[in-house]
């Protein structure tokens, strides 16, 4: 009747969440329904959503679940690319005004970079740049291998072919190392890997500079110049034990060096003008390297951080021959100063990395793992460096 449908909807009304029907008899009454909790509910609706979802994994075929989860990626991506667009060329525009209200900060860089380049690197690297080119071309390679090959093969775990890189990564400084790497790639003397397992230890400064510029000139230190000559390369050669397990887990390189087809040399007088067009393109774009980062070092050094990182770290890994010049004014002690130097020598600089990665254009090698490798072998010089001069220091 017209009462008792008037009492059910007050009832519902003022009841929160019923899962139950109510009784006639506690209708009539007018009583309250015992109310399942909210909570509960809630509870209801999660495993309501996770049934369907399982339902929805079980049922649709998984590739579809995949797509939509690299499509997220894709996305993701996109936006990471468009922000890292407007971030440069806001970069571009903010160096550009940088440079164009300090223009004597510019022309001291530049020249500090051209002279640096003209005096020092010119005269010592480009003769390497070119025998090195000229030994790739002509057979005289192959006698270097045959010679070396028994010594070097069983202890760094390389093909024949990869012996002659090694000696140029440690005798001649970079970025000899990673074009000699680079150049036995392009012409399929070694693999792919194998050319990326030896840039990881292969590229390092010259012993020149280690005995000349850091010892002697600034050090003012000529007897310790073996010992800034070997931890730089004992560290190398270390670290060459522990990034083997990265490139060579089954050792790859023999069933290359099997299978390398039948070695094509050049005349004499061609491997000539080849390397000598080889060796001005490289060491052109060294110098234009040494020149941007010589104006980038003169406009950081106008800031006046007086941060540890600042000072110690990031300001001199800039530029490894400014770097060290300037580790030398600072008021450190001689214990400080030794390691820093000897860690920014293993490192190279942030200018000998993008040497290095102009020399391996060509190749896809990973050049992120190639400066976590340079970080690794610069902190095993340091730790050699520390323990030298907490015994004999």
């Amino acid at each position: 009747d017209l009462r008792m449908s008037r009492g059910l909807g007050d009832v519902y009304k003022r009841q929160s969440v019923c899962l139950l029907p109510r009784k006639k008899s506690a209708i009539k009454k007018g009583a309250e329904a015992i109310c399942v909790p909210v909570f509960f509910s809630r509870f209801l609706h999660f495993s309501f959503i996770l049934f369907t979802l399982n339902l929805f994994y079980a049922y649709v075929p998984r590739y579809i679940c995949l797509r939509f989860f690299i499509n997220y990626c894709k996305r993701i991506r996109q936006v990471y690319t468009m922000k890292t667009k407007k971030l440069s060329v806001f970069f571009l525009i903010g160096l550009f005004l940088l440079m164009l209200f300090s223009p004597e900060t510019v022309a001291t860089g530049a020249a500090n970079g051209l002279l640096l380049w003209y005096r020092k690197v010119l005269p010592v690297l480009f003769p390497f740049l070119l025998i090195t080119g000229l030994i790739i071309r002509t057979e005289s390679i192959s006698l270097i291998n045959h010679t070396l090959s028994p010594i070097l093969k069983p202890f760094l775990g390389i093909s024949e072919n990869a012996s002659f890189s090694v000696v140029c990564g440690f005798l001649c400084g970079f970025p000899v190392g990673a074009k000699s790497c680079s150049d036995l790639t392009d012409k399929g003397e070694i693999s792919s890997a194998e050319g990326e397992y030896l840039l990881s230890f292969c590229n390092n400064v010259s012993p020149a500079f280690l005995t000349g510029y850091v010892a002697v000139q600034s050090l003012k230190q000529p007897e310790m110049a073996q010992i800034c000559l070997l931890f730089p390369i004992l560290a190398a050669l270390c670290c060459s034990f522990l990034f083997r397990r990265w490139y060579l887990p089954r050792n790859p390189f023999a069933v290359v060096e099997e299978q390398a087809d039948p070695r094509q040399f050049l005349p004499f007088s061609e491997a000539l003008d080849e390397s000598i067009l080889s060796a001005c393109d490289s060491i052109t774009k060294i110098g234009g390297y040494m020149i941007v980062f010589s104006v980038l070092i003169s406009f950081m050094a106008e800031l006046s951080f007086q941060n540890f990182f600042w000072k110690l770290l990031l300001l001199p890994g800039v530029e490894l021959t400014g770097g060290i010049r300037m580790l030398c004014q600072l008021d450190l002690t001689s214990e400080l100063r030794f390691l820093l130097i000897m860690a920014h020598c293993s490192f190279g600089g942030v200018c000998a990395l993008f040497q290095t990665k102009c020399m391996i254009r060509s190749q896809n090698w990973s050049f992120p793992r190639y400066i976590a490798e340079k970080l690794i072998t610069a902190m095993v010089t340091s730790l050699f460096a520390f323990c030298y001069m907490k015994l004999f220091g």
